[in-house]
């Protein structure tokens, strides 16, 4: 795998005619969208209007940045399709507040030539290829991030067994318990109060969850033609004594 470098600074550096060959903008001042506001006669449904489609408007964003992602995994940093995304991105970010859109014919021109799979990474687990991990985000995602992971958690289950008995309950946080003790001491009604709030509040959750994974369950099984299993009792089982 060969070492990080830094890349070509000249790569931030937007060509002169960048903003004109890919993006359209509203140059109109807000005077003329809602009206002269010295002069009172600011249109407010015109402006509301205007505001609500503007927020509507479809955002190549999201798209761009995975493409970007795409192209740099399978082709690298360098690759002027993956710079030119790059920027496009940095651009499409703020693109609604400073009135700009991207030309429908230049993106759909940039997407047609895009012919790259998603990385390895991102794939579902059974869909992911065989061979030897070499890109360094496959490294991390599917190698190095997992085992980091998976080392914590047992260090944190071995170091809460012996510090409490065997126990699966997480221990409180000594800061956090000795406000709460503080807090107990000068406004006992207070938090006896809340602590009664919160338990209605847990109660209503469990509720709305169990409902929530029985429709689940339900259209589950409308969907598959499977017979009924049973359902999750994962809310059921949370520690009441945890809240305070």
């Amino acid at each position: 795998m060969a070492p990080f470098t830094s890349a070509d600074e000249a790569f931030a550096q937007e060509p002169a005619n960048f903003l004109e060959t890919y993006f359209e903008q509203d140059k109109r001042p807000v005077s003329k969208i809602s009206g002269n506001a010295d002069g009172w006669t600011v249109d407010t449904d015109a402006f509301i209007e205007h505001g609500i489609k503007l927020s509507l408007l479809e955002s190549e964003l999201g798209i761009c940045t995975d493409r970007h992602r795409d192209v740099v995994y399978n082709r690298g940093y360098s690759n002027p399709e993956a710079i030119t995304l790059a920027r496009l991105a940095s651009r499409l970010v703020d693109a609604p507040k400073q009135g700009f859109q991207i030309k429908l014919d230049k993106w759909n021109e940039i997407l047609s030539r895009l012919k790259v799979p998603p990385p390895e990474y991102v794939q579902p687990k059974g869909a992911r290829r065989m061979a030897p991990l070499t890109n360094v985000m496959d490294v991390l995602v599917l190698g190095v991030i997992p085992a980091s992971r998976d080392e914590v958690m047992i260090s944190f289950n071995k170091s809460l067994t012996s510090k409490v008995g065997g126990e699966t309950r997480i221990p409180l946080d000594e800061d956090i318990e000795a406000f709460y003790m503080a807090a107990m001491r000068v406004y006992p009604e207070a938090v006896e109060g809340m602590r009664n709030a919160l338990l209605l509040l847990y109660e209503e959750w469990v509720n709305v969850f169990s409902r929530n994974q029985r429709e689940q369950a339900l259209n589950k099984d409308y969907t598959t033609c499977s017979p009924k299993k049973g359902l999750s009792r994962s809310a059921s089982r949370i520690d009441r004594s945890s809240l305070v």
